[in-house]
């Protein structure tokens, strides 16, 4: 595995999770949003759309087989995973919260690296073609 690649696509798929919980935050902020359930529930809504096109961006940037292709998703989903443990230090989850969000990061993993199944070919199809 090619740990610049590798860590490129980590870094994807965190920054794009940063950028819709930004956005998220700055655009319900500037409309006088103070309610904390609303708040979660669109910054939640938010990460699970911008995380699953990072896995659709990271799966479509790697043209392996389907194999291949989600093993290494599985190995980007881990780090993913494992950079949460930031938001525990910074006092914004739990560990509880951590552990559950394993199922939010292969959800997010089926639904990114699926559609880039669908809409991204392999190098073999690239080759027959």
């Amino acid at each position: 595995m090619d740990w610049k690649l590798y860590i490129r696509d980590v870094v994807i798929i965190i920054g794009l999770s940063f950028l819709g919980g930004f956005i998220g935050g700055m655009a319900l902020g500037a409309k006088g949003v103070m309610d904390p359930e609303v708040i979660m529930g669109t910054i939640a809504i938010l990460n699970i759309i911008t995380v699953s096109i990072g896995f659709w961006i990271v799966g479509c940037l790697y043209k392996k087989e389907v194999k291949e292709r989600f093993n290494y998703l599985g190995y980007v989903g881990i780090a993913v995973w494992l950079f949460g443990l930031v938001n525990i230090a910074l006092g914004v989850s739990t560990l509880v919260q951590w552990f559950a969000s394993v199922i939010f990061v292969i959800i997010c993993l089926g639904i990114g690296g699926g559609l880039s199944l669908l809409t991204c070919k392999t190098k073999t199809q690239e080759i027959i073609n």
